[in-house]
């Protein structure tokens, strides 16, 4: 890590590569992996079971739509943490007054995931929660390991990341158990 933005850091990169491994280094733009939010937009039935996992239901507590391509007003909508009310994409379509999302007017931008986990030998069921945005950012690694290792599977089953990408994000020695 170097201080001071990117000249700082391809001078220090020059440096490096001259003294220490004595060849040229540039430095490379590292793209952060975008989300597939609007994989949620129509729901959030997985393609397999979430009992694997021990997940007993996914729901979305917040979502942020925004206009596609031309110039609108992007709007939040919140749901109950309650797992018997709508969650926030039901919310938005009442309030949209469509069945459907329309793929050509708002894109999903950023949404709060509530994961409710199954009891697990006779405790309690739980929940934890995590905030994703379509550019890439999320608080997942704010999450205990146990419960990272579950939010990525469940944006895989979700298809909002694909599986290549949650195998390189996923944290050495990391396991459901």
């Amino acid at each position: 890590m170097v201080k001071g933005g990117a000249k700082n850091h391809t001078a220090m990169l020059e440096l490096f590569g001259k003294h220490v491994v004595q060849q040229d280094l540039a430095p490379e733009r590292i793209e952060p992996q975008r989300y597939n939010l609007n994989a949620l937009r129509d729901g959030l039935q997985p393609y397999e079971d979430w009992s694997a996992y021990g997940v007993e239901m996914v729901r979305l507590r917040r979502a942020r739509l925004t206009p596609a391509g031309i110039a609108g007003v992007s709007f939040t909508v919140e749901a109950s943490p309650d797992k018997g009310k709508d969650d926030a994409i039901r919310i938005a379509r009442g309030a949209l007054k469509v069945e459907h999302m329309f793929e050509a007017e708002y894109h999903l931008d950023a949404a709060t995931v509530i994961v409710y986990t199954q009891v697990v030998d006779g405790g309690r069921a739980g929940h934890f929660s995590f905030n994703i945005r379509a550019s890439g950012v999320s608080t997942i690694r704010n999450l205990s390991l146990r419960n990272q290792v579950l939010a990525r599977k469940v944006l895989q089953a979700l298809m909002v990341i694909d599986a290549e990408d949650e195998a390189a994000l996923v944290p050495m020695g990391a396991a459901i158990a």
